[in-house]
């Protein structure tokens, strides 16, 4: 309705255009611009003509966009002589803490798909040769309290056993894959230094492009802390994080959205990563086929998880990453669905690189 008001100009005009009365069309706007706090139209001249405010231009320009995004995939839902098919989109939150997805894969979400597609912001528009299988732990040692000048002897330090711990990690890592990554840190500061510590926390993060070498890795590692509780004659504590699987790459797949993302326009179109970090979406591309795009809307060479992103998140470059998203997608779809054989094609490579990417 604001769309086809900004065009007409004229609130009779519009309404007839919407079927719709006047004073219809005219509550609608008002609770409008009442819900989002700002004026979308400012009447002038002696018609009283509806123009839009600079605020009224932009919510405009991207309703338009998004009415072109929908029209999109209602002639994709709407295919002539196309095999009967169903299209499911899932709203995902939480990937870059909870990973989420992991929880909805095992409550059932996904499972019924044929093909998982989805699409992320970055620095360049490319795609995922594979992704890191990631393990994380939350480790506390309970130690014994004690004056480390006038009683040391009756404290049994906590942080020795992270120090240990650490150490051991050190020596770990010589003796693992080369793909292996381990990480570590203090989540807890443990106290004032003439003070034995009774309590060190620390997190630790595995990493491996197979989900079955990380597995074997994570073995070794609860041993190390196992270890290092015993030289410091402490107790001990490890509560597992969220378990993300590796990708089972299917590079037709890749291959069908960075064409479709070419078509749709897409900015800064480069060659896939072959260094790449974790996500929850590895363990929906571990059980069926899938793919991720993602659509430049910050300058090359910006750092991940940076301010720089955040900074972006609401300017024109994301707002269009997310058109070009979803129009790379619906495309890749429209062509899954009118290519003979190529649906078979990806469920065929899927499976042999399982066989691989175990």
């Amino acid at each position: 309705m604001c769309c086809t008001l900004a065009r007409c100009r004229n609130l009779s005009r519009a309404a007839e255009a919407l079927f719709i009365s006047p004073s219809a069309l005219s509550v609608y706007i008002s609770k409008l611009e009442k819900s989002l706090g700002v004026p979308l139209f400012k009447r002038v001249g002696k018609e009283k003509s509806f123009v839009l405010t600079s605020i009224g231009e932009e919510y405009v320009q991207r309703a338009e966009k998004m009415l072109e995004m929908k029209a999109e995939f209602d002639d994709l839902l709407n295919m002539d002589g196309a095999e009967p098919f169903e299209l499911i989109i899932y709203g995902t939150p939480a990937e870059e803490t909870f990973g989420s997805k992991v929880q909805m894969l095992e409550r059932g979400c996904f499972r019924e798909l044929d093909v998982a597609f989805m699409m992320h912001g970055g620095p360049n528009t490319c795609t995922d040769v594979k992704c890191l299988a990631q393990k994380s732990f939350n480790v506390t040692f309970h130690g014994k309290r004690a004056h480390a000048a006038l009683a040391p002897e009756k404290g049994r330090s906590a942080f020795d056993a992270m120090l240990v711990a650490f150490q051991g990690v050190e020596f770990l890592r010589e003796h693992v894959p080369d793909d292996v990554r381990m990480h570590y840190c203090m989540t807890e500061l443990p106290g004032p230094a003439n003070v034995v510590p009774a309590t060190a926390k620390g997190e630790f993060s595995l990493r491996s492009f197979s989900k079955k070498e990380l597995e074997d890795v994570s073995v070794r590692f609860q041993d190390i802390i196992k270890g290092a509780a015993l030289i410091a004659g402490v107790d001990y504590e490890i509560e597992d994080g969220t378990f993300f699987f590796n990708k089972i790459p299917v590079l037709r797949l890749n291959q069908l959205l960075m064409d479709n993302a070419e078509l749709a326009g897409a900015p800064q179109l480069a060659p896939p990563r072959e260094k790449t970090g974790s996500t929850d979406f590895g363990n929906v591309m571990y059980e069926i086929p899938g793919s991720c795009i993602r659509v430049a809307f910050v300058p090359e060479g910006t750092a991940s998880h940076s301010q720089e992103f955040v900074d972006a998140g609401k300017s024109d470059a994301a707002h269009n990453c997310v058109i070009y998203g979803a129009k790379s997608i619906a495309g890749a779809c429209y062509d899954l669905l009118h290519t003979e054989g190529l649906l078979d094609a990806v469920k065929a490579e899927y499976a042999e690189n399982k066989k691989k990417y175990q």
